[in-house]
């Protein structure tokens, strides 16, 4: 069994970033205190791999996903190293796992309901 290997990232340095993000986006305080503190992360979260995009990349990945192209409600906040992004459903705010080729709504998996249950690795695909 894999343990935690998590690698955090340093604090945001500027915070205009996530002022832009959180008026555009309705998503939790608990991940923008995580940002604020952490700014993303890599590594092992028990036995999956789990990449939190840094604050500065995250409008920038969802672009270039074309995620609003093919997901309604959908933010993108990483993904598992793999072909799955990981992101908020913006309808109930669950965390959820979708596939980045094929996306599409039917797709999505509920993982978890707050970033603290996705970083404690109490998830499963």
């Amino acid at each position: 069994m894999i343990k935690h290997k998590l690698f955090l990232n340093k604090p945001i340095k500027n915070n205009i970033g996530l002022l832009e993000l959180k008026s555009n986006f309705n998503l939790p305080d608990d991940y923008f205190s995580f940002l604020s503190s952490h700014n993303g992360a890599e590594g092992f979260v028990q036995e999956q791999y789990l990449i939190l995009w840094k604050a500065e990349e995250l409008l920038e990945f969802n672009n270039a996903y074309e995620v609003r192209e093919y997901v309604d409600n959908l933010f993108l906040i990483g993904s598992n190293g793999g072909g799955e992004g990981i992101g908020y459903d913006l309808e109930t705010m669950d965390i959820v796992m979708i596939p980045f080729i094929g996306m599409n709504r039917k797709y999505i998996k509920v993982i978890a309901k707050s970033i603290e249950e996705l970083l404690s690795g109490k998830w499963k695909i």
